[in-house]
């Protein structure tokens, strides 16, 4: 049995890319890892080390799903900080909350016969800081970035692979959201 670990994502436009583009060389630190560009996405649903056997049926069952139209999402223009346990973990890209958005996660959740982590945050995170890094990074050290704001007409089933440099992550298929 091979395995793939998996996860369903929007990937991001170039707008947003764009707006993005110059935070890495905002703050260089060793305490840092920032995600590559062509990483970057908002999460819809991890599902983890999936049988390759299993990715045509899970395939099958998004594409019957009842799945939302098209939507709008708009970037927030304050970065963010996540502080777990005493320290920071990530920085993150923060969107404006979106019940489509939401419901998209639910939906790709049922169709799936799985139950959200959590509730649905669209964020994309930007970086992480090491393991062994026990700080507090200042968000207000990050300058406000432009709240660029677009269409989701889509999404994607992706595969990660964690190799010894970092993450690779690609598309294994494509999902369009359809106007009623």
């Amino acid at each position: 049995m091979q395995e793939k670990r998996l996860f369903v994502a929007v990937p991001l436009p170039a707008e947003i890319e764009n707006a993005l583009a110059a935070l890495p060389g905002w703050m260089q630190s060793d305490a840092l890892q920032w995600v590559a560009a062509e990483n970057r996405h908002l999460t819809v649903l991890f599902l983890g080390n999936t049988d390759s056997q299993l990715i045509p049926p899970v395939v099958d069952r998004i594409r019957e799903a009842g799945l939302p139209s098209p939507f709008r999402m708009r970037l927030q223009s304050k970065i963010r900080v996540v502080n777990r346990r005493g320290r920071t973990e990530m920085i993150w890209a923060a969107f404006e909350q979106s019940l489509p958005f939401a419901r998209l996660c639910y939906q790709v959740a049922q169709a799936l016969d799985r139950v959200p982590d959590r509730e649905p945050l669209p964020h994309v995170t930007l970086a992480r800081t090491r393991r062994d890094f026990r700080g507090r990074i200042d968000d207000s050290q990050f300058p406000e970035v432009s709240p660029v704001e677009w269409e989701v007409s889509g999404f994607e089933l992706w595969e990660s692979q964690l190799l010894p440099h970092g993450a690779h992550y690609h598309a294994l298929e494509r999902f369009e959201l359809k106007r009623l």
